[in-house]
This record gives C-alpha cells, structure tokens and sequence, in this order.
C-alpha cells in the first residue's frame, strides 16, 4: 500500500514544535499534526527499488485520494484514484477497481495511529535529530511488533514541527518504497469531480 507524506507546508501553518526526549514524543507530535491535516494538495516522488516515479497528489481526509503520475496531459494517464467507494488504477483505457475497505484505503498508509498499532517507534543509531536538506528535522525508525508484519522496517523523517517529508519502508524480502511529498496547499476544500473517474463499464475489470 502506498505511503502518503507531508512537505514544504506554507509558513501560514501553526503547529508548533515540542520538546522531543526520545522516539515515542516524535512519534506523539507526528501523530498529533497529521490529525491536523483534513486536505491538501501538492506533488510527490515514489521510489520503489531503482525506479523512480512523480506527479502530483490531491487528499481529502478519510478516503478520497488523486495520484496522477506525470503530467496532467501525458497521454499514458497513470492515475490512482480513491472516492470513498472504490479504489481505481487507472492507465490510459485500461482501469480496474477494487472496492473499498478500512484495510485497503491507501490514504491510511500515513495514519500514524493505526501504524502505531503495528509497530514500534525507535531511536536510528544517528540519534532522533538530524539535517534534512537544509531543515532541522527529526528521525525514527518503526519496527515491527510481530515478525508477521509486512515491512521490515518503516523510516519516517519529519520537520520539527511534525510534519512528516519521508517515508520509506523495507518489505520482508527487501524490497524498499519510498514516498516523498512537497505540498502546496493544505486544509482546502476540493470538488467531488476531483475523484471522480469517468470509462465505459466495459473497460472496467474489478476485483
């Protein structure tokens, strides 16, 4: 499941940093600003492996997400789609869709609560502060209650206010994912249209 993230949030923001003593205060001030974020939109790059993909992103808390990779007019139109009743993969005439559930609804891969469930956060051996490009940040890495668990390891970087930039993950068999986002709105509001994705039902194979 994709990973969703925060960055270069406008400076009309108000989250505040914390004093930070260790991996769970991290963990508390990054859960308690997402809960802040209802919306947003802005552009991401996802890395899996030696691949590397981008475009731009539209959120509308709890279940309506927009990825469209590469440009809006590229004509493979890769998109990923979630309007609360279904998620849609959509590239060029072929789509599929599956329908939604708590489990599978890919805006919950940044719902550091339910995450919190599963695993737990730790200190990195380099310590919890560090420098992210040119902002002060703060590290932790997630590691898995249960060897059950999909992934590995989860790393998270966020900002000193807790917003979180990065995301990356380790599968079980190596198999690494990152998700980086640079957000140019957040707390909108959006159309429904945004989500909506319009094909002839013949061209729709669900699952």
């Amino acid at each position: 499941m994709l990973f969703m993230l925060l960055l270069l949030i406008p400076s009309t923001l108000s989250a505040q940093a914390i004093s930070v003593f260790n991996a769970n205060s991290v963990a508390d001030l990054i859960e308690s600003r997402s809960g802040d974020i209802k919306s947003f939109k802005g552009r991401f790059v996802y890395k899996k492996n030696n691949a590397s993909y981008n475009g731009t992103i539209i959120y509308v808390a709890p279940d309506k997400l927009l990825m469209q990779f590469g440009p809006a007019n590229d004509p493979e139109d890769k998109k990923i789609v979630s309007d609360g009743a279904y998620i849609w993969v959509q590239e060029g005439d072929m789509i599929a869709r599956q329908r939604m559930s708590p489990e599978n609804n890919p805006a919950e891969g940044w719902n550091i609560r339910r995450m919190r469930q599963q695993y737990i956060p730790t200190a990195p051996g380099t310590g919890l502060e560090i420098k992210y490009g040119t902002i002060d940040a703060y590290q932790i890495v997630m590691q898995p209650r249960v060897n059950t668990s999909s992934f590995r390891n989860i790393d998270i970087i966020s900002d000193k206010s807790g917003l979180i930039r990065r995301i990356k993950g380790t599968s079980r068999v190596g198999v690494t994912t990152e998700l980086t986002f640079y957000y140019d709105e957040i707390n909108r509001e959006y159309d429904d249209g945004e989500f909506r994705v319009t094909i002839k039902e013949s061209h729709i194979k669900s699952y």
